[in-house]
Formats: C-alpha cells, structure tokens, sequence
C-alpha cells in the first residue's frame, strides 16, 4: 500500500493532517486526501483516509465524550449507511485519472462550502437531516471527504461548539468504521492495509496534540479559514494535473 519511495512524504502528510484536525476540529480527510491520491493509487488513498479517521476521531470523542447529542446521530445514521453504500459503488467502478479528477472536484466544492458555512443561517429540518446523511455518506464510501455536510447541519442546530465535535467525531468515527467494512465487502481493498496504518499513528497522536495546543495560542476560527484557503488552490493544482493526465 505504501513503498518506500513514498513513505515520508506520507507521513509529512498524516501529520499536517493530525495537526489540523486538532487545531481546526474539521475532517482530516479534507486535508490528507488530495496530497494521498498524488502519491498512491486512489483506492489505497481513500483506505489511508478513512483508517486515519477512526484513529483521529477516537482521539476527539475521547476528549469532547460527554458532549455527544446522540439524538442528532440517531437521525443522520441511517441515510448515512445508506450513502456509504452507494459510494462504495461508485469506488469500485471508477479509478485512474478519471477518479482522481473526480476527487479534486469533490474536494474544491467541499472545502469551497466549509468556507463558506460561516454565513449560512438556514435552519435545517428532518428532510435536510437525511440529505446531509445521504451525501456525506455518498461521499465518505467514495472519496473519504464526507465531513463538510454533516459540519453543515450540525452548525445549522445551533449545537455548543464541544457538542458539535463530539457529535462530529462519532458520527465519522461510525461512518468510517461502516465504509471500511463496505469497502473490504466489496473487495475494494485488502484487510492488510490496516497493517500500515498502525504505524502511522504513532505521528497522528503527536499531531493531534500539538494542534489542541495550538489552538489555546491562535484564533481557530482564522487558522480554520487559511487551511481552506491553501487547500482551495491546492484542489485546484490537482484539477489540473487531473486533467492533464486525461488529455
């Protein structure tokens, strides 16, 4: 899953994506994916991501645990299975540039919403419950990035800012947990994967803290922005590798 040629960039990335999951409180997948899909095959990106959640998210519930609105679970999870099932579909029957292109644009409009949540007052109701459940877990199954509708919704509730984390890491943590089962389901990819990523969280401990501490010293709300900011043009740089590949 991983050689040795792309071993340390890798773990230059897991740990970047630790550090703002820690410091910004928003998916590490937003930030692993894209720099991932450039150095290995999607497939194995997308299995990178999402095993890197589970570990990040069991992190977060760890510290925000008393703060979970379990009701709020209870009415996202069901359209959420039901996404991460369809996108594991669309995993196995696309790959190579076409996928990748596929991912960068996901990965533009996602982080073009994040930041542009801060403005959105709309108060959701059940229908935009399923609809968020659905199109994050469309997108976790398919690419690993599902985070940004469910931060959506869930900020749209009105949510305290430890409840929304909590909530947020245990919804992931679930929908991670469901897209690798489904993704092994469907022989998408190999359980030794799992084997890799162990190691790896011997970075994604270190990164995580450091970012909870970097966020007693800036203010998390501008950290969050510049993130988006540079991973915009990043998804854009990608775009354009993407296509010219396909040329």
């Amino acid at each position: 899953m991983i050689s040795a040629a792309t071993l340390v960039p890798c773990i230059a990335i897991v740990l970047c994506a630790s550090l703002v999951q820690g410091a910004a409180a928003f998916g590490s997948a937003l930030v692993a994916m894209p720099f991932l899909a450039m150095i290995m095959p999607a497939r194995d990106a997308v299995a990178l991501s999402l095993m890197m959640g589970v570990i990040l998210n069991l992190m977060t519930i760890g510290d925000e645990r008393r703060s979970i609105a379990w009701r709020q679970i209870a009415v996202l999870l069901p359209a959420l299975a039901i996404g991460i099932g369809a996108g594991t579909l669309i995993l196995k029957s696309i790959d190579g540039p076409a996928f990748k292109m596929l991912l960068s644009l996901v990965f533009l409009t996602m982080t073009l919403a994040m930041l542009a949540s801060s403005s959105l007052k709309v108060k959701p109701g059940p229908v935009t419950a399923q609809a968020a459940g659905a199109i994050s877990g469309l997108l976790t199954g398919s690419t690993s990035m599902g985070g940004p509708p469910l931060v959506l919704y869930l900020t749209g509730r009105g949510l305290a800012k430890s409840a929304l984390k909590g909530t947020l890491a245990a919804l992931f943590l679930l929908g991670n947990l469901f897209a690798l089962a489904s993704l092994l389901g469907a022989h998408v990819v190999a359980g030794g994967a799992a084997a890799v990523t162990l190691p790896l969280g011997a970075v994604m401990v270190p990164g995580y803290l450091a970012g909870r501490r970097l966020t007693s010293r800036l203010d998390s709300e501008v950290f969050r922005r510049l993130v988006l900011i540079a991973l915009a043009l990043a998804a854009l740089l990608e775009i354009g590798l993407s296509a010219a590949a396909l040329v």
